[in-house]
């Protein structure tokens, strides 16, 4: 058959060739319009359930909603695992597919299945899925700013215009609000007032919630027109809600504003956002699932720009975070790898063959095999990203290698026909045979290849996500490259192998190359056992050195931005929250490499994301490598600069001293001094970086006069650097002769200053000053960003959710605790923690806080409120009304809908005493002492758990390797170290 196909190739060759030309410009249209990322999607094939039940603790979150949740939606066909979150608010459950499960399929199922689980939950709790988008779909950050306008403002301008517009565009799964103040109307009741009306809160709730109605009378006819009878009783102002009727006493109505003040208001916030050190309100765009990154997000900028043209006055979009620079950047520089390796390949060709045909023939089946390639990527549903394309690119080598057995098959077979090199007339009879002859074994030879990948494609799970777009492309360019190597080639070679052609020994690359590599093959034919003992000796030491190299999942991407995401104790409140996330990140605004920074404290609006408040998420955009300045002083450079000042100083007979005194004395003046000498070049650098952007603001003039500010500032860093860092170390050293009295004789100022020159002059001959990597740059952010109470992690966007997807924390390793009592578990995770950070190679270890989060429980005495006629009920709207505020209807003010939240004053729900003595109603009264106990304790942080382990609450202990380290950190001795009882 494959002989057969080589005859038709050659007899029907221009058939042949419009055929591949066709296929080859669908491949250029498909590479074009398919989607495109920077790495393979590792989610896990999950839906999210969530539900929120606003006011409760996590403790009746997880005894209402999550077990019921749980329970319930587990045995669903194709169910890996059921993991479940409690948090203050709401109830997050992760049900995990396994991978051949169609994503819409399971999310199918799921609400099948919610529909049962739905009649366990209390009533007023609807739970529903988080939208249809991956852990990884979020695509795009923005903030809406705004002079002159207040956090309430520009979060309505989010929530009912940006957001919306925004959620229309295609591919959008959701847009989800961050931070900002959501507005809404207050009805503050004094609670003494209510007493002196005689009315309860109840009455008031009630009087609100039927105050905003619209009702129709269906329709009246008036002569031979018809008219709708609308009844509007709608709230449109705080004036209405203050007229509110409550009841009326002899005649007389009670209104709202006679026991309360109505009021514009915030909600209860649980997400804020930090930007050049004010709050700010964002939003983020998740892409849905399957969708084309570069496509939506190009989508999402086109839909900006005409957004802003409604905007108010002032107020403006901007993003923070954009994946589209990171694709575009890993695509663009694998795919000029993939030209370069292309143009390489057809030069060595072309030089060794001597014959321009013939390497056109080779070279040619690149390009197109690579884009059948694309094609079969398509059909298969294979996304354009690092791993598939870098299929591809290994394999360059290969492809070439049909080709060139065919057309050197064929020039042998011209050569014996044609002795003198000069091709001349038909050829097309003679070449068929010796076309045939290679045919066969080249394809099959391509098939051997193709099955050697087959053990990639029995990976499964994250691995099997990452490596088989890789092995996919693989597969397809060698299929494509074997059909062309029986079409296109044999189709192709009479056409160009024509004119003169070379012999092999004519080429003095290739006369070259064996006369080097024959000597070598005789003398090792003649000595086959020395040659098969020098392989066993490579073969073991090769075995030996790939023991002591790291092993890790991927190589790090540098995705062009820091994510930071601290820890601190879960007891924390708001308002300590904005001003730590505020004083954090003027720190991290004071490095000249760092372009822009926005923080976030707790959720977004979005079920995908189940952050508390205590969980700070700050992405750190970097500036364009070009501006980072060099301000980098290698450590052996600051020892050498630490030498030579005491060199200079012993010289001089002011010090003496034996040699291990001198050179611990060496090693603690340069770590000193090279910390203050960082100090310094990071302020100077910031103010200049900053002063040329302010100086030059148009786009053009600052792109003229870039390239010379860099030299101009490298320059001066270097010359004040250098000076700078002599000063830093002389100061060290007299003060490490006020502590320790080196000095042999006292020495004067002049007599310093001639030091540090002399010093000086040789010093600046000897050093050079680096530009920053970015691992440098984290760890100077790390010392430098030093708080009580908090705990540093760094990150990065992308690899923080592959992180947490793989270990369901925040870093590369996590340790579960499964157990039922939440102080058990925090104590053996406390544990944990303690062993892991003596482990080699692990870093900012850290106990997740599942206790901790106080509590100031209300608890009712049944005995003592049946005295007064009072049921429990009538206490717990006190709780719920009163102190926490308990929306009672919903205004419409156009396409803006605001709540209007009844609760007590600020004054009488703020102090534990006070809330003491607020007076609960029922037949008759009594103060909230007589019939309630409260007490502090100790509750969730949020608990965890894993249904498939029967619903039991889960600690965790995270652990970070550093990337830079190429030892895996190892926590096989944790299991042994600590001693965790059966139970827990």
């Amino acid at each position: 058959m494959i002989e057969n196909i080589i005859e038709y190739s050659i007899r029907n060759r221009f058939i042949i060739i419009i055929l591949v030309a066709v296929a080859s410009m669908y491949g250029v249209y498909t590479m074009f319009n398919m989607p495109i990322d920077a790495i393979p999607d590792l989610s896990e094939n999950q839906v999210i359930v969530f539900a929120d039940w606003m006011g409760r603790s996590s403790k009746e979150i997880e005894d209402q909603l999550t077990y019921p949740l749980s329970v319930n939606l587990q045995g669903l066909a194709g169910v890996k695992a059921v993991r479940s979150s409690s948090e203050f608010n709401f109830s997050m459950i992760d049900i995990i597919f396994e991978d051949n499960i169609d994503f819409y399929f399971a999310r199918q199922r799921v609400l099948e299945r919610l529909s049962i689980a739905s009649t366990f939950l209390p009533e007023g709790v609807v739970p529903y899925l988080a939208p249809d988008a991956t852990a990884l779909g979020q695509i795009f950050w923005y903030t809406v700013e705004g002079d002159g306008y207040d956090l309430s403002e520009l979060r309505t301008l989010q929530d009912f215009y940006v957001k919306y517009q925004l959620n229309s565009i295609p591919g959008v799964a959701q847009v989800a609000t961050a931070g900002g103040a959501p507005r809404e109307y207050h009805v503050d009741i004094n609670p003494d007032k209510l007493r002196t009306y005689n009315v309860t809160l109840s009455d008031v709730y009630s009087a609100i919630a039927r105050s905003n109605l619209a009702v129709g009378g269906r329709v009246v006819h008036k002569g031979n027109a018809e008219y709708v009878i609308r009844g509007v009783g709608l709230i449109s102002s705080l004036r209405d809600i203050e007229n509110t009727v409550i009841t009326q006493r002899g005649g007389v109505p009670i209104y709202v504003k006679n026991v309360a003040v109505a009021q514009l208001g915030t909600d209860f916030r649980r997400s804020i956002l930090e930007k050049n050190n004010k709050e700010a309100v964002g939003g983020v765009v998740m892409m849905r699932y399957g969708g084309n990154p570069l496509s939506v997000t190009k989508a999402i900028h086109e839909k900006i720009k005409d957004l802003e043209k409604g905007l108010p006055p002032g107020v403006r979009i901007v993003p923070f975070y954009d994946r589209t620079e990171l694709i575009t950047g890993a695509i663009e520089t694998l795919k000029g790898t993939l030209l370069e390796e292309i143009i390489v390949a057809g030069l060595i060709v072309l030089l060794i063959l001597g014959h321009f045909g013939s390497a056109f023939i080779i070279c040619l089946t690149l390009p197109i095999s690579v884009l059948l390639a694309f094609i079969l990527m398509q059909y298969f549903g294979v996304a354009s990203n690092i791993m598939s394309l870098s299929g591809i690119a290994i394999s360059i080598g290969i492809l070439v290698d049909q080709a060139i057995v065919m057309v050197e098959n064929a020039t042998h077979a011209l050569h014996l026909k044609f002795p003198d090199g000069h091709i001349k007339g038909d050829t097309t009879e003679m070449l068929i045979e010796p076309c045939k002859m290679v045919g066969r074994p080249i394809f099959f030879a391509v098939l051997i290849m193709v099955i050697s990948f087959l053990p990639v494609f029995a990976l499964s799970g994250m691995e099997g996500k990452m490596f088989h777009p890789l092995a996919f492309t693989k597969t397809f360019a060698l299929i494509a490259v074997s059909l062309l190597s029986i079409t296109l080639v044999p189709a192709l070679i009479p056409m160009l192998i024509r004119g003169r052609i070379y012999r092999e020994e004519e080429s003095w690359i290739v006369r070259s190359f064996i006369n080097i590599y024959k000597p070598i093959l005789t003398w090792l034919i003649d000595r086959p056992k020395l040659v098969i003992w020098l392989f066993v000796i490579i073969l073991a030491f090769g075995f030996h050195i790939s023991q002591k190299l790291g092993r890790e999942f991927m190589p790090s991407l540098d995705e062009g931005s820091i994510l930071e995401m601290p820890t601190t104790v879960p007891r924390i409140s708001a308002a300590q929250v904005i001003d730590d996330l505020k004083m954090r990140d003027a720190v991290i605004r004071r490095f000249p490499e760092v372009g822009i920074v926005v923080g976030k404290a707790g959720r977004a609006d979005t079920p995908t994301d189940p952050a508390p408040l205590d969980m700070i998420e700050t992405v750190i955009n970097l500036r364009d490598q070009r501006m980072w300045p060099k301000r980098k002083l290698e450590y052996a450079d600051a020892l050498l600069g630490s030498k030579m000042l005491l060199d200079t100083l012993e010289v001089n007979g002011f010090i003496k001293l034996n040699a291990q005194t001198k050179s611990d004395l060496i090693n603690d003046v340069a770590m000193t001094a090279i910390g203050n000498f960082d100090n310094y070049m990071r302020e100077l650098s910031l103010q200049r970086i900053n002063d040329f952007e302010n100086t030059t603001i148009e786009t053009l003039v600052r792109e003229e006069k870039t390239k010379k500010f860099l030299t101009d500032l490298d320059y001066e860093l270097f010359d004040r650097g250098s000076r700078a860092y002599i000063q830093y170390a002389m100061r060290e050293i007299n003060e490490q002769n006020d502590r320790k009295k080196i000095f042999e004789k006292s020495i004067t100022t002049d007599e310093i200053e001639l030091v540090k020159k002399s010093t000086l002059q040789t010093f600046s001959d000897k050093i050079f000053l680096w530009k920053k990597t970015k691992s440098d740059i984290v760890k100077e952010l790390d010392s430098t960003l030093q708080m009580p109470g908090w705990g540093n992690i760094w990150t990065q966007p992308i690899i923080n959710r592959i992180d947490m997807l793989a270990t369901g924390v925040r870093t590369m390793i996590g340790v579960k605790v499964f157990g039922t009592d939440l102080k058990k578990i925090q104590s053996v995770s406390d544990k944990i923690a303690d062993v892991l950070r003596t482990v080699k190679g692990a870093v900012d270890v850290f106990p997740d806080q599942s206790v901790g989060k106080p509590y100031l429980e209300i608890s009712v005495n049944r005995e003592k409120a049946a005295r007064y006629g009072i049921s429990v009920e009538d206490v717990q709207n006190v709780i719920e009304i009163g102190m926490g505020g308990k929306v009672a209807t919903t205004t419409l003010e156009g396409r803006m809908r605001f709540p209007v939240r009844v609760r007590y004053g600020r004054d009488f729900r703020e102090d534990e005493e006070k809330v003491r003595k607020i007076l609960v109603s029922g037949s008759s009264s009594m103060p909230s002492s007589t019939a309630m106990g409260g007490s502090p304790g100790g509750g969730m942080g949020g608990g965890g758990s894993k249904a498939k382990k029967g619903g039991m609450a889960a600690g965790q202990t995270a652990t970070k390797a550093p990337a830079e380290n190429s030892e895996t950190a190892d926590s096989s001795g944790v299991y042994s170290t600590v001693q965790v009882p059966l139970e827990e």
